[in-house]
């Protein structure tokens, strides 16, 4: 037996898994989110990630007629540029 001491892991979790859409342009958003959304299970909160606000309208337009549940909406600032990070809830799709 060794005689090392366990060190408990500084991990909060596992990552929340995110769907960048920075470089989409509105007309694109809706099936750019929809294909992305695929890798994230129902009941997983994502990050969708926007730099416009006509691609953030759209998302938000999308995830609601969808019936993803909407958390919050915050502003990330990452090296002079700015984004937005829309946080969801995956739902299970309407039928």
């Amino acid at each position: 037996m060794p005689d090392t001491p366990h060190h408990a892991k500084a991990s909060t979790g596992p990552a929340t898994p995110h769907v960048d859409l920075r470089s989409v342009k509105p007309t694109d958003a809706r099936a750019r989110a929809f294909s992305g959304m695929f890798k994230i299970k129902p009941g997983q909160k994502v990050h969708v990630l926007v730099n416009s606000p006509d691609v953030e309208r759209e998302v938000m337009k999308w995830a609601d007629e969808i019936g993803h549940r909407f958390l919050r909406r915050d502003r990330i600032e990452d090296n002079g540029a700015s984004h937005v990070a829309l946080e969801l809830i995956k739902m299970e799709a309407r039928r």
